[in-house]
């Protein structure tokens, strides 16, 4: 009976070894450098950010936002009151008007167009296109630099994890000579202070080891973060045990590249580009403006006179009226009181007239 039991026993505790087995090798997930770099792109919330505010800079690349396009708005207004007056005759009669009421109403259409502005709209146009330009230069450089951390760090992780197994070997040759020490000071070959000294090194290794397995932990955190995954104890492992080195990579190449096609030399580039036409922007002050506008207007308004008509109601008069105007402006400025804000722009000079000699 006792022997069918402990069989019983021993079945039960070889399934629910192996139940917990098969659940932690599930757990457990391989990432290669390709699964790291996608699931980074996808999820790293940085990247979000610096594309969202690349669709922003694409939104405001539009004509209208340059100034190219009229601005036309609308207002319309209804309204009225009530009165009542009493008039005191010198015959010692009153005349006495209860509930009249008068009613108002407009409605207007309004078109404004910057015909000329010195070549300001024509400008803004084109830094809002520069500026579109390094928003999808910036989401580039910020994908670049994520896929540069991870990488760093992937292979990192990957020195560090070999430098753990040749700590771990160095532990298992110092527990092996602990044991071989410990035999010869019970055999009486050697003094207690070579397995004391032993035991020293011993515990070093181990010491170490343990470091090191803080640091494997660290790296594994980092990586994660930079994937962005939920749960920083989910446990990865790495498909790769070795770093390749690529002997074909010549640096008169990698150089020649780099200034070509560097992300950052790019957005440098724009930026001056985007500082060139704030500088056009800035000269266009100094040419004169012309301004259209334009309007339809619309006005009524009806009044009860206190008097009673032939129908035996209240009489109403009313007033309508419909104006049309156009206007055209042209001005020019002239002198702003040494604003720096709106110092005019010199041709003989490469900053701000009143800023450069």
């Amino acid at each position: 009976m006792n022997r069918l039991f402990l069989k019983k026993f021993k079945s039960v505790i070889t399934l629910l070894f192996l139940y917990f087995t098969i659940q932690f090798a599930n757990a457990q997930e391989i990432y290669d450098l390709s699964r790291y770099i996608s699931t980074a792109l996808k999820q790293n919330f940085s990247i979000k950010v610096t594309r969202n505010q690349e669709v922003i800079a694409g939104n405001n690349y539009t004509r209208g936002n340059a100034g190219f396009l009229p601005k036309v708005t609308t207002t319309n207004q209804f309204g009225g009151n009530v009165s009542s007056t009493t008039q005191n005759m010198n015959d010692g009669s009153k005349n006495t008007s209860n509930g009249i009421q008068n009613t108002t109403g407009s409605a207007a259409l309004n078109l404004n167009m910057t015909l000329f502005q010195g070549f300001n709209v024509q400008i803004t146009y084109q830094k809002l296109n520069e500026l579109k330009q390094v928003g999808e230069l910036n989401t580039q450089m910020a994908m670049e630099n994520l896929v540069a951390q991870i990488v760093a760090e992937y292979y990192s992780l990957i020195q560090q994890m070999n430098y753990f197994n040749n700590m771990e070997y160095a532990v298992s040759l110092s527990s092996e000579r602990v044991r071989i020490d410990k035999e010869r000071y019970l055999l009486g070959a050697s003094s207690k202070m070579e397995l004391l000294q032993s035991i020293v090194y011993l515990n070093a290794d181990s010491s170490r080891l343990a470091r090191q397995n803080e640091v494997i932990l660290e790296s594994e955190v980092r990586l994660k973060k930079l994937m962005a995954l939920e749960n920083l104890k989910d446990n990865i492992l790495l498909k790769d045990s070795s770093i390749v080195f690529n002997p074909d990579l010549i640096y008169d190449e990698l150089l020649a590249s780099t200034l070509d096609l560097n992300t950052g030399l790019q957005i440098a580039k724009k930026n001056k580009v985007i500082s060139e036409l704030d500088l056009k922007i800035i000269a266009s002050r100094s040419y004169p403006y012309l301004n259209f506008s334009s309007g339809y207007n619309y006005s009524y308004r009806g009044y009860e006179t206190g008097t009673i008509s032939d129908y035996g109601d209240l009489a109403i008069n009313n007033q309508q009226s419909r104006v049309m105007n156009y206007n055209l402006t042209l001005g020019l400025d002239i002198f702003d009181g040494y604003n720096p804000e709106h110092s005019k722009f010199d041709g003989n000079c490469n900053a701000y007239r009143y800023s450069c000699k």
